[in-house]
C-alpha cells in the first residue's frame, strides 16, 4: 500500500511538472486588430476539441498587466491535456507600443493570428465602441484627430505588420481578412486550424459575436479624408498579400 502511494505521488508530480512546462507560453495569440472580428474568431477556435478554452479572452498581459508577472499570465490559461493548444486574444497587442518587444522576449515560438478589416469602417466601429463604454464623449471628427493612435494609426496595418515581421518569420503569422471570415467562416476558420497544426473541424454555427449597430453619420469631408489617408497603406497591403482586398 505504501509503495502504491509513492507511485501515485510521483505520477501526480510528473503531471504537474509537465503542465507547468507546456503552459510556459501560449501556443497562439490573436494579436488584433481591434474591431476586426477577434471575438468571433476566438470563439470559433475555442470550439475545436484540441484547443483548451482560456479562462478569459483578453488578458492584456503584454499591455497593461505586464507588471503582474509571467506567473500571473500562465495561471490565466486552462490546464491542457496532451495534444491540446492554449491561446488568447488581446486585440491591442498588434498596434500598441511596447507589446511586440515583450512578446518577442516571452513568446518566441508562439504562432500569431491577426485580422484586418476595411480601416475606415474599423475607425467608425472603434469610435462607437468607445462611446458605448463611456471612454469617448467627443464628436467623431474631433475624437479621431485628438486621439490618433487607437483611431487612425491602428488601421495602418502594413506599418505594424512590417514591425512584427522584423522579429518573426512570415510563416509564424497568419493573416485573416475579416470580410472573408464572415462571408465564408468555415473555410477561413479551417485555414486557421491548419496554420495551428490542427485537423479541420466544422462548427454547428458561426454567429457574429459582438455585433453592434455601427451606423454613424460622418460628414463627406471627413470620410474623404479617411479614404485618402488609408489608400497608400491599403495598396502596400495588397501588394504584400498578393491579392485584392474587399475594400477600396
Amino acid at each position: 500500500m505504501r509503495d502504491l502511494k509513492i507511485i501515485t505521488m510521483l505520477c501526480f508530480s510528473n503531471v504537474l511538472l509537465s503542465t507547468v512546462f507546456v503552459n510556459a507560453a501560449p501556443d497562439f495569440i490573436i494579436l488584433g486588430v481591434t474591431k476586426c472580428g477577434t471575438t468571433s474568431l476566438y470563439n470559433y477556435l475555442m470550439e475545436h476539441p484540441h484547443i483548451a478554452r482560456t479562462k478569459k479572452k483578453e488578458l492584456f498581459f503584454f499591455d497593461s498587466n505586464f507588471k503582474k508577472g509571467i506567473e500571473w499570465y500562465n495561471n490565466k490559461f486552462a490546464l491542457k491535456e496532451e495534444g491540446q493548444l492554449i491561446g488568447e486574444a488581446t486585440p491591442g497587442y498588434f498596434w500598441k507600443k511596447g507589446c511586440l518587444e515583450r512578446i518577442v522576449q516571452h513568446c518566441p515560438k508562439t504562432k500569431f493570428i491577426v485580422l484586418f478589416r476595411d480601416p475606415v469602417k474599423r475607425v467608425i466601429s472603434e469610435y462607437l465602441r468607445r462611446r458605448r463604454s463611456g471612454q469617448e464623449s467627443r464628436r467623431f471628427g474631433q475624437a479621431i484627430f485628438t486621439h490618433k493612435i487607437p483611431y487612425l494609426e491602428a488601421g495602418m496595418y502594413i506599418n505594424h505588420l512590417e514591425r512584427w515581421l522584423s522579429f518573426f518569420p512570415r510563416e509564424q503569422i497568419h493573416i485573416v481578412i475579416a470580410e472573408d471570415l464572415f462571408a465564408k467562416p468555415e473555410k477561413e476558420v479551417n485555414k486557421v486550424f491548419k496554420f495551428l497544426g490542427l485537423k479541420e473541424h466544422r462548427l454547428a454555427s458561426y454567429p457574429n459575436h459582438n455585433k453592434a449597430d455601427n451606423k454613424l453619420d460622418v460628414d463627406p469631408k471627413t470620410m474623404n479624408f479617411l479614404k485618402k489617408l488609408y489608400r497608400p497603406y491599403n495598396q502596400l497591403l495588397r501588394k504584400f498579400l498578393g491579392r485584392s482586398l474587399p475594400w477600396r
